[in-house]
């Protein structure tokens, strides 16, 4: 079998062309160095707006309200802002799959304590969910990351930067779930 020299020259081409097409701009990247903070102030909120309202939370309940509507949360505002929000079957997708990965990861972190009443269970699968949510939502998204685009992930980095996820959606969320929670 001979191969062409315009043949051998556009699969030599696609070999340096395939890696850059599989990597996900450094802005995008660059969110998990931000992301366990922010996850430290959604602790303390969940504190405040669940905890202290009489909650009783396992780790289980915990890790689905979470992985339900912090990750689902995060995703899905994610990919509207980078302009992908006629996807949502996409986002749907992701955070299913980010949500199955941390509850097999960190499900042992807590045991079955009342999170509210044992802050080492709480710390414990709060520095799980601290250790595995990035590289789980970086290797979901590298799947469209030749779709991604730098602008695109200064969009996303400026949002979970910003207040309004962080301050405005999740303390909702908190109060939602508080208004529905088992109560001591």
């Amino acid at each position: 079998m001979h191969l062409t020299a315009a043949a051998l020259s556009s699969c030599s081409l696609l070999t340096l062309v395939a890696p850059v097409l599989c990597t996900l701009p450094s802005s995008c990247t660059s969110i998990s160095d931000f992301i366990p903070g922010k996850l430290d102030t959604t602790l303390q909120a969940f504190d405040e707006h669940v905890c202290k309202k009489g909650c009783t939370v396992t780790t289980s309940q915990f890790e689905k309200w979470v992985n339900g509507k912090v990750v689902s949360q995060i995703v899905t505002s994610s990919m509207d802002e980078m302009g992908l929000s006629g996807f949502s079957i996409i986002a749907d997708s992701i955070s299913g799959d980010i949500t199955t990965k941390l509850e097999n990861q960190c499900a042992a972190a807590g045991g079955k304590a009342d999170l509210c009443q044992d802050q080492k269970a709480m710390q414990a699968v709060g520095g799980c969910l601290k250790e595995n949510m990035m590289p789980v939502v970086l290797g979901e998204m590298e799947q469209l990351s030749a779709f991604i685009t730098k602008d695109m992930c200064d969009k996303v980095n400026a949002y979970l930067k910003g207040p309004e996820l962080w301050e405005n959606v999740i303390p909702q969320e908190l109060d939602d779930y508080a208004s529905t929670c088992d109560k001591n």
